[in-house]
């Protein structure tokens, strides 16, 4: 578990700021930080994204993001919308924090039969690290909501 390109344009201490519009999914791999790298929407914007995953990966923190994968069309299901996975080749993943987001299958599900209730709405939020926080997110029409395992999380 070493820095990651560290003298790259985007390092550890860093926020980034999205702002209104589709920023497609996340996946962070590999990336450890000596002082978190904080992604965040930009006051007043609502940054969408279809999913985030973060595998061998620690100090991030993501902030104010709505994550669904009906952002994009055609709808296709994830298995969890928020991942974040400590990984037998990747490594740990730990000290990841996920706050204040909005994550849902679709808004408005009242057209959804059984079978669709079955299929389609993807879990919430995996946390499966040590000092992992999630806190302060609305989670709406999902299948299971939050699972924790991981020390301190």
């Amino acid at each position: 578990m070493t820095l990651r390109n560290p003298s790259g344009p985007i390092k550890g201490g860093d926020r980034l700021l999205l702002l209104s519009g589709y920023h497609g999914e996340i996946t962070v791999m590999d990336s450890y930080q000596n002082e978190p790298i904080v992604v965040e929407a930009a006051s007043g914007h609502t940054p969408k994204i279809k999913s985030l995953r973060c595998l061998g990966a620690s100090k991030w923190v993501f902030r104010g993001l709505s994550i669904s994968p009906s952002h994009v069309e055609p709808y296709q299901t994830v298995s969890y919308q928020v991942s974040l996975e400590n990984h037998d080749f990747r490594g740990p993943c730990r000290e990841v924090t996920v706050e204040n987001c909005t994550l849902f299958s679709v808004w408005d599900s009242s057209c959804w039969s059984i079978d669709d209730w079955n299929n389609l709405p993807p879990s919430g939020i995996s946390a499966d690290g040590d000092d992992c926080v999630v806190r302060g997110n609305y989670l709406r029409n999902v299948d299971f909501g939050i699972s924790a395992t991981g020390k301190r999380v």
